[in-house]
Parts: C-alpha cells; sequence; structure tokens
C-alpha cells in the first residue's frame, strides 16, 4: 500500500512539475493573449453602434472612448482565463505527442 501511494505521489509531481514547464506557460500565455486580444476586439464592434449614436449626440469624445474600452476589457476578461486554460493543456498535449513521436523515431532506429 505504502509502495502504492509513493508512485502515484511521484506521478502527480511529475506531472505537475511537466504542466507547469516553461514551454508549456508560454503556449498558454500567447495563445489566451491573443485569444483576449481578439475578444476585446469582438466587445469594441459590438459596442461600437451604441458608441458611435452617444458621440454623435453629445460630442464627448473621451466618453465614447470610455465606454467603448469597457465593453472591450469586459469580453477579453470574461474569455482569457479560460482560454489560457485550455490553451495551456492544448500545449501540454502537443508537447507530449511531439515527446512520443520523437521517442518511437529514435527508438525504432536503435
Amino acid at each position: 500500500m505504502t509502495k502504492y501511494v509513493e508512485r502515484k505521489g511521484n506521478r502527480i509531481k511529475r506531472f505537475l512539475k511537466e504542466y507547469n514547464s516553461p514551454l508549456v506557460l508560454a503556449g498558454g500565455w500567447i495563445v489566451g493573449g491573443a485569444i483576449g486580444t481578439a475578444g476585446f476586439a469582438v466587445g469594441v464592434a459590438q459596442q461600437l453602434y451604441d458608441a458611435t449614436n452617444y458621440l454623435l449626440s453629445t460630442g464627448d469624445i473621451v466618453g465614447t472612448a470610455i465606454s467603448l474600452y469597457n465593453s472591450g476589457a469586459l469580453l477579453a476578461g470574461q474569455v482569457l482565463i479560460p482560454t489560457c486554460i485550455l490553451a495551456k493543456f492544448g500545449t501540454y498535449k502537443c508537447k507530449k505527442f511531439v515527446e512520443k513521436v520523437f521517442s518511437y523515431i529514435l527508438g525504432k532506429r536503435r
């Protein structure tokens, strides 16, 4: 029983070490940042019609800019964290796949 718990603990520790490697973190941050930027652009595009009407009726440029920024930031904030987590997991799975392919290729040649 003790050996099983020890092996399982080592397996979890190894998984966490591989899952938080610099490559996996960078993949999550890059993809998450790109999707967050796209989310910001979509949020601004959604608010653009109302902001244009507000600008034409009041002439308040600063209020219009703040409204656009807030709507974009709200949508980007909603998609950023889940996207980073999913991208990190996807990068981890791709890394493991590439490692398996190379170990298979190099293992066959020996």
